[in-house]
């Protein structure tokens, strides 16, 4: 669908916006926001119908912040609303089954160092299972957090990923890690849940995951949804003859299925249009969503495609022939094509795309591009130029598949069930029946090790669990039983005058360190009294200043102390005495 050239100004309102809440999209001295086009500066009447001018300012494509710390974590699902539009018109089909790979490229992946290709595989596999995974079970770590967290001194809640240490993959440098975020953001149009911003540490890192697909029975559906109407348009682009008839039938497709329009203009809180989920389902994105759109469908039609960026803008480098040509889906999604005509930006040479763009720079490229082999075209596409190799260079297209084998397993900590907390000593080795659950599933004993404590003698005990990969989770949890002392007796107890004399069965020293006597007028003990006698060779006690002619009620205990803690017996049975 064609959109008008006004579509900068909806980026003024938001930049102006942005400039408000400041720190909550940026760090340091300058905010990184989202991509936008920068061809004019006009008004515009936004849906409310408030007249917004102003300048804007250039802007990165990622937002970057530095985590100070996470201070709770909650698990809020999508709204009946957002579960509703995401299950609308589902298509069939396994998600699991899908080949994800070929809506991607690896073209500058390859150029990566050694180490960050490690941290990019990793990354790879940690989005794979939150794509391809679905699962009812609400306690199923594929329905990922928000998490609490402070950043910059604000306190927001994100859906972050797992912590990506630098040092674990033998990056010394966070912009070694930026780097990799920034090429995997864009290779990989298949990963629409992922945000793009992002949180560092002092050592490491964390993606963002868009709340809206938090829920995996919803994330599932809406993936179906995405790539069904992926596969169907790149079945018509792989239908025509020609390359060059290829890639004019894919921008065909993205433009009329979309309006230039950014996710804040239209009521969201979250920035989809960032995603392919605008482009694809929406219907309505900024230069992301239509260069990683025009890249998922290309690439599944067999056409050689990637997105690269200025530090506002984002548009695909396609390859057509022998040569690779920029295609700028956005910039030709134009009503009139009077000032800048559709196809200006189509298939067309480096020197041309900044010419063409003379004024906004939006084309002057982000230099990691350039650093990491960028393909050059040196001359728009021709009938006489496509297949002659001269009028471009670039690296080699790689199909890296088999390097991205890796399955992230998740963790989580089982939840572990004793028969009992609390045993008495035996003078053998106690170990209590044990059942384990791994993210609300029952386990059988294979899918779990179990490492026991030598529990034989009275004291605290830890019983470790281990999840086997086999069960689909990885983790540790521990729990906690206790062996107290054996019960011991009253073996004499005779009334006096205001008096009872009260002997009790002695224990060994290996197992007593004393004994306690409780007594009260009352059956149920309210109003009790307790005498410690602190060494298990007492054992008998005369207890004084008691009524006479009333009953008292009687019971002992014996109590052991280890590293300094004490452990007391169940109480013996009740004897009842009149005093004298």
């Amino acid at each position: 669908m064609k959109v008008k050239r006004y579509r900068i100004i909806a980026f003024v309102l938001t930049a102006m916006m942005l400039c408000l809440f400041g720190g909550a999209f940026g760090y340091g001295a300058a905010s990184k926001v989202y991509a936008a086009d920068t061809k004019q500066s006009d008004s515009w009447e936004d849906r409310t119908g408030e007249v917004t001018v102003g300048d804007f300012t250039e802007c990165d494509l990622i937002r970057v912040d530095t985590l100070d710390e996470i201070i709770s974590e909650e698990s809020p699902q999508p709204t009946d609303d957002e579960i509703q539009e995401a299950m609308a018109g589902a298509g069939n089909g396994s998600i699991v089954n899908r080949d994800w790979y070929s809506y991607s490229s690896k073209y500058f992946y390859q150029a990566l160092s050694s180490q960050q290709k490690l941290l990019y595989q990793d990354m790879y596999a940690y989005c794979m299972y939150y794509l391809v995974t679905e699962d009812s079970n609400s306690q199923s770590p594929a329905n990922y957090k928000t998490v609490g967290i402070n950043a910059g001194g604000q306190i927001k809640y994100e859906s972050l990923t797992r912590f990506f240490k630098y040092t674990d993959y033998g990056l010394s440098y966070y912009a070694q890690a930026d780097q990799v975020f920034m090429v995997f953001l864009y290779e990989n149009p298949q990963f629409y849940f992922l945000d793009a911003q992002y949180y560092r540490t002092n050592d490491g890192m964390y993606m963002t995951f868009y709340d809206r697909f938090a829920n995996s029975t919803v994330r599932a559906r809406t993936t179906n949804d995405i790539f069904t109407k992926v596969d169907s348009f790149a079945a018509k682009v792989a239908a025509e003859k020609t390359d060059y008839d290829k890639v004019k039938r894919a921008q065909q497709l993205i433009c009329d299925n979309n309006d230039y329009a950014w996710s804040m203009q239209i009521g969201y809180t979250e920035y989809y249009d960032q995603s392919i989920y605008s482009s694809i389902l929406m219907g309505k994105t900024v230069c992301a969503g239509y260069s990683k759109g025009t890249m998922a469908v290309l690439r599944k039609a067999g056409t050689k495609t990637i997105t690269v960026t200025s530090s506002n803008h984002a548009w695909n480098m396609v390859k057509v022939g022998a040569n690779w040509y920029n295609l700028d889906t956005t910039w030709d999604d134009d009503t009139s094509g009077k000032n800048y005509p559709v196809n200006y930006y189509f298939l067309i040479a480096d020197a041309n795309l900044t010419y063409y763009d003379s004024t906004s720079e939006s084309h002057i490229l982000n230099p990691d591009w350039t650093l990491l082999g960028k393909p050059v075209c040196l001359r728009n596409y021709s009938s006489d130029t496509f297949m002659n190799p001269a009028y471009s260079t670039s690296k080699t297209d790689p199909d890296a598949r088999n390097e991205f084998k890796k399955t992230y397993i998740p963790q989580v900590t089982p939840e572990i069930s004793l028969s009992s907390k609390t045993f008495e000593y035996t003078g053998g080795v106690i170990r209590p029946a044990i059942s384990v659950k791994a993210a609300g599933t029952v386990l059988n004993a294979s899918q779990y090790t179990v490492a026991w404590p030598d529990s034989k003698d009275i004291g605290k005990y830890t019983v470790r669990v281990t999840l086997n990969s086999a069960c689909g989770y990885t983790g540790t949890g521990t729990a906690q039983y206790v062996i107290n002392p054996k019960k011991t007796s009253i073996s004499k107890i005779k009334a006096g005058s205001g008096s009872l004399k009260i002997k009790i069965k002695k224990g060994g020293k290996s197992t007593t360190t004393g004994y306690q006597i409780q007594y009260s007028k009352k059956k149920s003990f309210g109003g009790k009294k307790t005498v410690t006698l602190k060494s298990y060779k007492k054992n008998s006690k005369t207890v004084k200043g008691l009524k006479s002619g009333k009953k008292y009620y009687v019971r002992v205990r014996t109590y052991k102390t280890v590293k300094g803690k004490k452990y007391y017996s169940a109480w013996s049975k009740v004897k009842k005495v009149k005093v004298k």
